[in-house]
């Protein structure tokens, strides 16, 4: 096809915003890659209602790193962006038992709830809810104990 010369540049301009118009209205957004995980949830107490202002503290066990955010006046907290591995959860508030939650296994992409009940009592309290199985240890295979003699004397 045969345009005049002024012609061809209105032809070109129209291809082009016809061009840009089509990527914007056929782009998909992109998301990029996750590296760690979330953990969120509710601070209440046993009644039920939510604990504002509860001081939640998340403690990586590897690296010894400890975030720590605030629940909100609905009780609720987020701690988005943790990296992956073992965490030692703990929750603070005035008038409530300190509630320590152990072993919480965070994976890469995961969105965890960790909803926590608080016991109404001083604050000087701790309850420590331990789901971790005891150390092992793996530097040497032997097998060793040790005999008192209370125990020979106690021997039928």
């Amino acid at each position: 096809m045969f345009f005049p010369p002024s012609l061809r540049n209105v032809v070109s301009c129209l291809a082009a915003a016809l061009a840009l118009l089509l990527s914007i209205l056929c782009s998909h957004p992109v998301h990029g890659q996750v590296v760690g995980g979330t953990i969120s949830g509710t601070i209440s107490d046993k009644s039920g209602a939510v604990v504002a202002n509860a001081t939640v503290s998340m403690k990586n066990l590897a690296t010894e790193v400890t975030t720590v955010v605030k629940s909100n006046t609905q009780g609720l907290y987020s701690l988005p962006n943790l990296l992956p591995g073992n965490y030692q959860q703990t929750v603070s508030a005035a008038g409530f038992e300190t509630a320590i939650r152990n072993a919480i296994v965070l994976t890469v992409g995961a969105q965890m709830v960790s909803n926590v009940e608080m016991k109404v009592g001083a604050i000087n309290e701790t309850v420590e809810v331990s789901d971790q199985p005891p150390d092992l240890q793996l530097e040497s295979s032997s097998i060793s104990s040790s005999t008192d003699s209370q125990t020979i004397v106690d021997c039928p």
